[in-house]
């Protein structure tokens, strides 16, 4: 049979402290000078300039007077990920990349649509990609297809509308503590200074960026929006009136940063942690002739503001969700772990999934249509906890247990009133588990099950089919309403 052993227990020793959701940043307001925007439409025009598309691009980001910092894994915004169109598994070796940022769903990725959208007739079509996840411990790389991908109806293929941004839905929950970054939802970027994040080429102003100059790493810089439109402008500013080629203000000395080589779905933050703009084009011709992201020219982001009903619309698309512990920091790392899926305490209407103590995933029950739990090669204990209120969705939960190692646990916590726990054996590798009128709970690769009723009244039902050597046996425990059944 599937199970060794079966608990029943009525008294709880279970935590009851709920996670904190981390509700991002607050932005704070900035004054900044600020010039005739005629002026410098009219630059714009007598100059000879070169747009490009970005798709050719892996992140950021070129320096006004020195190579901007480096951000290393662990240190904030692992949640900026690579796009890798190639074999890959770091970000060293990106082929063609563009990249992407995760969204507060954790399973959505905000990139450009161009880099989905190879011949550039509105719809995706690259086919199959990665994003990579650099994380402490490891690399996460997650695979993604044009299946996965939606655009809005404001994407032809041109540049110039502002529709250039695309969201990919990963088939698993990513890795925490790959930071979850919401949109920005207002209408005040202009002026407001912004956080750029990228692994792309650098160099400086004097120098524009360094063809094969990224080496993997991860940058940080800033700059300052003009909004145009459904698009948010920025030019890369010296100091001096002759490179402000939008004409606000005269940059931010040595922290003033631009787009390079690698840049396509870059994001764009206010306040650090919402984002504000999808990086899309770049102007080039503003500064030295032939000298690429050097003083004076010119970074096009996607206003993400526009979109945000887009955006909205499908994170909060009803869908199943799976929970892989094979893409996350705490699986195959030789320790235990405890997974609890539970309705939030502090919400009755969400849905959340802590690994021990730490929220990871959190959702509106009602957009969950199944769940799925994946083990690793470590003991997996999934407690589905029902002492705030049913946390299985309608359509039913998975756990699959992925041995060998056979120590893998499911642990079903009711609730304070008489539960009824139903077993049904349905062959050596499956079983079914219910509580009262709830959705199934299916289970494979599992081997020991315990139920903890809460201490009230509660009923155990055990089905299945005995053949050969199998049986169950019952061992009372030291209380009335406590024992064990082990089945073989």
């Amino acid at each position: 049979m599937i199970f060794r052993s079966l608990f029943f227990r009525g008294q709880s020793d279970l935590p009851t402290s709920s996670a904190n959701r981390d509700e991002g940043g607050q932005t704070a307001s900035r004054t900044r000078r600020r010039q005739s925007r005629r002026t410098a439409a009219r630059r714009l025009l007598e100059r000879d300039l070169r747009f490009e598309s970005l798709e050719d691009r892996r992140l950021l980001v070129v320096g006004a007077f020195g190579i901007p910092l480096s951000v290393a894994p662990g240190q904030g915004y692992d949640g900026v990920v690579a796009m890798d169109f190639g074999t890959s598994s770091t970000p060293t070796i990106l082929a063609s990349g563009c990249t992407g940022s995760l969204l507060s769903s954790g399973r959505h990725v905000l990139t450009a649509a161009h880099c989905t959208d190879f011949d550039l007739d509105g719809t995706p079509d690259f086919g199959s990609a990665s994003f990579v996840f650099e994380m402490s411990n490891q690399h996460y790389v997650m695979p993604v297809t044009t299946a996965d991908t939606s655009v809005p109806a404001a994407w032809t293929g041109n540049f110039g509308l502002g529709g250039d941004l695309a969201v990919i839905e990963l088939d698993v929950i990513a890795p925490f503590p790959a930071e979850r970054f919401d949109i920005y939802r207002g209408d005040q970027e202009d002026g407001r200074r912004y956080v750029q994040v990228g692994y792309g080429n650098t160099g400086t102003g004097a120098t524009g960026s360094l063809p094969g100059s990224s080496g993997g790493v991860k940058r940080i810089g800033h700059n300052e929006f003009v909004t145009n439109g459904n698009l948010l402008d920025s030019d890369f500013d010296d100091g001096s009136n002759a490179n402000n080629s939008l004409g606000d203000s005269l940059g931010l000395g040595a922290s003033e940063t631009t787009g390079a080589q690698g840049d396509s779905g870059s994001p764009a933050f206010l306040g650090n942690s919402r984002i504000a703009g999808v990086n899309s084009i770049t102007r080039s011709g503003f500064g030295n002739p032939g000298v690429r992201d050097d003083f004076g020219d010119q970074n096009g982001w996607t206003r993400v503001s526009t979109f945000a009903a887009f955006i909205d619309g499908i994170l909060q698309a009803p869908a199943a969700i799976t929970l892989d512990m094979n893409f996350q920091p705490m699986g195959n790392d030789g320790v235990a772990d405890q997974i609890n899926l539970r309705v939030d305490p502090n919400d009755a209407t969400r849905v959340q999934i802590l690994i021990g103590e730490q929220e990871i995933w959190s959702s509106p029950l009602s957009q969950v249509t199944s769940l799925s739990v994946l083990g690793s090669g470590d003991d997996d204990l999934l407690n589905v906890d029902h002492r705030f209120g049913n946390p299985v969705p309608a359509g039913g939960l998975t756990f699959d247990g992925r041995g060998p190692s056979m120590s893998d646990v499911l642990l079903v916590t009711g609730d304070t009133a008489a539960n009824t726990f139903r077993v049904t054996i349905q062959n050596e590798n499956s079983a079914t588990v219910t509580v009262d009128a709830g959705a199934t709970i299916n289970l494979t690769q599992v081997e020991l099950l315990r139920f903890d009723g809460q201490g009230a009244a509660d009923r155990l039902e055990y089905r299945g089919i005995f053949q050969g050597d199998n049986r169950i046996v019952f061992s009372p425990g030291i209380h009335p309403d406590a024992g064990r059944i082990d089945g073989f």
